[in-house]
């Protein structure tokens, strides 16, 4: 059944996002086998070159590889708005990513300058083809929506993300007059919580109602959350680097605000899952659940550390990195993907071979991805991370688990495209009535 208030008839070719979610599983399993290989020197700093490597394998290979096959997907479904030439778009897009991703990643380990342009061109294609072909496709859109409205911010966002990363790299060969401490903790600020949580929160306010039969956001966080918290943030970056006291304390309120505007997002999202229509508990759900908890106890971590200790704030922000990024971020992302992969490749086969009587249903897709265990996997391995920010000791042992959990998520959607084409191939073989 495709739920009431999407329009499939303007969805893309299957190959456009399926290509982006089939090479994402990957970099994630790259930045565990880095974590079991380099161990506890990648967790005792966040500006360590191993991690800033696994970091970046993490935002750019995995989280933002989804998000673009998704908003590929998603755009002409919620907003009956197209992407030009979408396969061709797709190709533009996926290829400089992903060079990208691994030269950034392999620059971070081997300062080699060469490097470094190769990585800096492959992203400005990458991203420069995104942001043209997505915001000449919300030109046409007039009618409110609260889909559009958040992905224009986060499309923002990702553009002062990508300038903020290419600057802080143009100063690793050249010095530039600013403050590489204040752009470095300001870039990843924009890319985590503006481009991917704002992209998430959009997302969820017209998705989790439909598909999981909750009640509606209230209608004031759906209007005011995300451009509040950019207007913080946009505030938060103007008064970054002061020295002065009073300037100091505004940058801690907006650092306080946005951990309550996270906090205020999750709890809000539980409530309405925990009170939908339909209470059998899917493997979205649970990954939802993981991946809010983990917002919700990030914001509070983000509330105390003005408080903390000198000698354990390091070890708090890398917990709050921790639970911001495979704690939110990649746990929805993987409760995301269990519920598209399936019914992308059902829809596409039906619509393509409606009479064939041989396209087995979602349910019959989701069959083999175990993926219900794999999400209770997935918060043992979540706990093991965290650890790891306290007891580096732990940090192969947490490899090992993400980098199962990894090719646990690869497998199933590489089993997802093996079946699109074998039914496919079936389906072509039979003369039509």
């Amino acid at each position: 059944m495709i739920p009431t208030g999407l329009s499939f008839q303007q969805a893309p070719p299957i190959s456009g996002p399926f290509r982006f979610f089939l090479t994402a599983p990957w970099f994630l399993l790259c930045a565990a086998v880095m974590l079991i290989v380099v161990g506890p020197d990648l967790m005792r700093s966040r500006h360590a070159p191993a991690a800033l490597a696994a970091t970046h394998l993490l935002t750019l290979g995995f989280t933002s590889m989804v998000m673009v096959g998704a908003l590929l997907q998603l755009l002409p479904v919620l907003a009956g708005l197209v992407v030009p030439r979408p396969v061709l778009t797709a190709r533009l897009i996926h290829w400089p990513l992903t060079l990208g991703s691994i030269s950034l990643a392999t620059s971070f380990l081997w300062s080699e300058s060469w490097l470094r342009v190769f990585c800096a061109g492959s992203l400005c294609m990458g991203f420069g083809v995104l942001l043209v072909s997505f915001w000449l496709s919300l030109r046409p859109a007039s009618a409110p929506n609260v889909f559009l409205g958040t992905l224009r911010l986060a499309l923002v966002a990702l553009a002062l993300t990508v300038g903020m990363g290419l600057t802080l790299l143009m100063m690793r060969d050249h010095g530039l007059p600013i403050s590489y401490a204040r752009w470095a903790d300001l870039h990843p600020q924009w890319g985590i919580v503006a481009w991917s949580t704002f992209l998430v929160m959009g997302v969820a306010y017209a998705l989790i109602p439909l598909f999981l039969l909750t009640p509606a956001y209230p209608k004031r966080i759906v209007r005011f959350l995300v451009p509040g918290l950019m207007t913080i943030l946009v505030l938060k970056t103007l008064l970054s680097g002061g020295s002065n006291p009073g300037v100091d304390r505004l940058e801690s309120a907006c650092n306080a605000t946005l951990a309550l505007g996270c906090i205020l997002f999750s709890w809000m999202t539980l409530r309405l899952l925990g009170r939908r229509k339909r209470k059998v508990m899917d493997v979205t759900i649970y990954f939802w659940n993981i991946g809010l908890v983990a917002l919700l106890l990030a914001g509070v971590i983000g509330l105390l550390l003005p408080w903390a200790a000198q000698d354990r704030a390091e070890n708090l922000r890398l917990t709050m990195g921790v639970l911001l990024l495979p704690g939110f971020l990649i746990a929805v992302i993987h409760g995301m993907l269990y519920k598209i992969i399936p019914f992308l490749t059902w829809f596409h086969l039906q619509s393509a071979y409606p009479r064939s009587g041989i396209i087995p249903n979602v349910r019959e897709l989701q069959a083999p991805y175990r993926a219900k265990p794999q999400a209770a996997f997935y918060a043992i391995s979540l706990l093991f991370l965290v650890l790891a920010c306290w007891f580096p000791s732990l940090s192969r042992g947490a490899g090992v688990l993400w980098a199962m959990d990894a090719w646990w998520l690869g497998s199933n959607l590489l089993g997802s495209a093996m079946t699109y084409k074998r039914v496919q191939k079936i389906a072509r073989s039979r003369p039509t009535a």
